[in-house]
């Protein structure tokens, strides 16, 4: 990526990092020719929030097993997660903490080894094998576990990261604990330290913007948008679910399967985006789980539209020729009302419809173009107009309902907040546009999306 202009996204806290003695763990290391730049905060979160296949694990030696609870996320030293359950074949049920790294050989490397505090360890958690050993020892020489996350995240490495855009909310932390940095930046005048942030903060979205980059390389704009979209549906619970979503129902299927004329579809009217609703609900498996568990504590009108989606998807399913998830793919509880997965699906399937032919790609680009003919302020007036495009969705029935069977909402609730449309447009349509803006050398578009983001 070309350097930023100066009135753009400022790359000098890259330069300062580089520059300054690394206090981080050690990342982008090459395992097969492929360079995987993937931190141990985000193998904990992943491990933490299970965004991985829990349906069918073993660990390196070949033992069953299945995770009861991951832990409490420890914010102090020792081991990553405390008191964690498993089931492992041979030993039963097992109690004890987890350690997580990006590669087996970081518990030698870290001297975990002949450290007492990591005695109580009951499974290593690591993203990739590099030793060939099955297994890792404590201080008692004991044999632990390894469990290697590679195996089971179902997306590309390099796309891990953007899986988890969120990681603040990893945990809710009442207090932080001071890192190598806090003395240096103590001693640092407000002025200058006002600059390193500013310059911290455009690095952020110029690290997402690469990740773009990369992605733009492989996949057209449209697609790239949509993944990602699909991603930041997900929040920290289904973002794994979403993705596969997204792979298992691509554009070119939307574009292939959905009626061009659907407002005069055989029988009875129905909008587009109810038809793309019932695809990517019938593709994801929720369909089926509720015909088959729920559909007798239904209300009417909830009767009404499920057996409408049901009645569309079915139309679909005989000239769609995959594999659909299941309903237990998902997971449901711990997440929020608002936040369940269908109402993200409903979202979605508004946006879709809408920008179907020409792409939400060109829809928000035109917002975006039209926005900086406005000279007044084009960067507020693009933060304003990009968060209506998210947070302005309504559904004729998601809108009035958090979950199938449940009572009618006396003040309908938006399908997208405004705190999500936020953290979208910081994680998806910001750095996607910048990549979009550097690509064509549109000097202006970045400074006005620079401007954006500043306010």
């Amino acid at each position: 990526m070309a350097e930023g202009p100066r009135q753009g996204f400022s790359n000098d806290y890259a330069t300062l990092a580089h520059n300054t003695t690394s206090v981080g763990e050690r990342v982008g290391l090459n395992y097969g020719g492929a360079t995987r730049k993937i931190s141990e905060e985000v193998v904990r979160c992943i491990w933490f929030g299970r965004h991985f296949d829990t349906s069918r694990l073993y660990t390196e030696d070949g033992a069953r097993l299945e995770i009861i609870s991951p832990g409490r996320w420890n914010v102090e030293g020792g081991p990553d997660h405390l008191d964690a359950e498993i089931l492992l074949e041979g030993a039963g049920r097992v109690k004890g903490d987890v350690e997580v790294h990006v590669n087996a050989s970081d518990w030698k490397r870290h001297g975990h080894d002949g450290q007492e505090t990591y005695r109580n360890v009951c499974l290593h958690v690591i993203m990739w094998n590099d030793v060939p050993q099955n297994h890792v020892n404590n201080i008692a020489g004991e044999n632990l576990p390894q469990l290697a996350l590679s195996k089971y995240v179902t997306i590309p490495p390099e796309e891990v990261p953007g899986l988890l855009d969120d990681l603040a909310d990893y945990p809710e932390k009442s207090a932080y604990i001071a890192g190598p940095c806090c003395e240096a930046v103590a001693k640092t005048g407000s002025e200058t330290l006002e600059r390193i942030l500013d310059n911290a903060g455009d690095e952020r979205v110029l690290s997402k913007a690469r990740r773009f980059e990369e992605y733009l390389d492989k996949k057209p704009c449209e697609q790239v948008l949509y993944e990602s979209l699909m991603r930041a549906m997900g929040y920290k619970n289904n973002v794994l679910q979403f993705s596969r979503l997204a792979a298992l129902v691509s554009l070119e299927d939307l574009r292939r399967f959905i009626p061009s004329d659907t407002t005069s579809s055989p029988g009875e009217p129905t909008e587009r985006y109810v038809w793309v609703q019932s695809m990517l609900l019938g593709a994801g498996g929720i369909l089926d789980g509720w015909k088959e568990r729920h559909g007798k504590n239904y209300t009417r009108q909830t009767n009404e539209h499920v057996e409408k989606l049901y009645r569309l998807w079915k139309a679909t399913r005989l000239k769609w020729d995959k594999e659909p998830m299941r309903h237990d793919d998902w997971h449901w509880a711990g997440v929020r009302p608002l936040n369940q997965p269908p109402r993200r699906i409903a979202a979605m399937s508004h946006l879709l419809a809408k920008g179907l032919e020409g792409g939400m790609f060109r829809d928000l680009l035109t917002i975006i173009e039209e926005c900086r003919r406005n000279k007044a302020n084009p960067a507020s007036t693009v933060r304003r107009e990009i968060k209506d495009y998210f947070s302005g969705l309504k559904d004729e029935f998601w809108s009035h309902y958090l979950t199938p069977g449940g009572k009618r909402l006396k003040t309908p609730a938006k399908l997208i907040g405004g705190e999500r449309a936020a953290i979208v447009f910081i994680n998806v349509v910001l750095p996607l546009f910048l990549a979009y803006a550097r690509r064509n050398d549109d000097l202006e578009l970045e400074a006005v999306l620079h401007e954006a983001y500043k306010s």
